[in-house]
């Protein structure tokens, strides 16, 4: 009976642990790596390369929160990208850690800034 009840207590630590990172979660202040930015998660919604003709390469979370993945006038280090930076990516969960203001994001700055494919704390079969 104590075993179930342990396991359900842990259970229901990581569940809420997990609610608050995942995906749709609202930005949050976050420090790594000796860099301070915003870390949240979310769904891929648009990817625009315009980095190719000499823009910006960007990819739009949630259709509101656009985050800066390469540019001509980045300046810095810049954070690694673990996704693809095309339409291949729309559609996947993933989690951000960035410089920005809430709403637009960028990679450069840091290397210690990612985009990267969302993992959550417990992955059930």
């Amino acid at each position: 009976m104590r075993r179930w009840l342990v396991l359900a207590l842990a259970a229901a630590v990581v569940a809420a642990l997990a609610a608050g990172s995942g995906p749709g979660a609202e930005p949050a202040a976050f420090q790594a790596g000796g860099a301070s930015g915003l870390r949240f998660a979310g769904t891929v919604t648009d990817a625009r390369t315009n980095c190719e003709a000499g823009g910006d390469c960007i990819l739009v979370i949630d259709g509101k929160r656009i985050v800066v993945v390469e540019s001509p006038r980045g300046s810095g280090p810049r954070g690694a990208l673990e996704v693809p930076r095309n339409a291949s990516a729309v559609g996947m969960r993933v989690e951000v850690f960035a410089a920005g203001d809430g709403s637009y994001h960028s990679l450069y700055g840091s290397g210690a800034y990612y985009v990267r494919p969302w993992r959550p704390l417990l992955a059930l079969p």
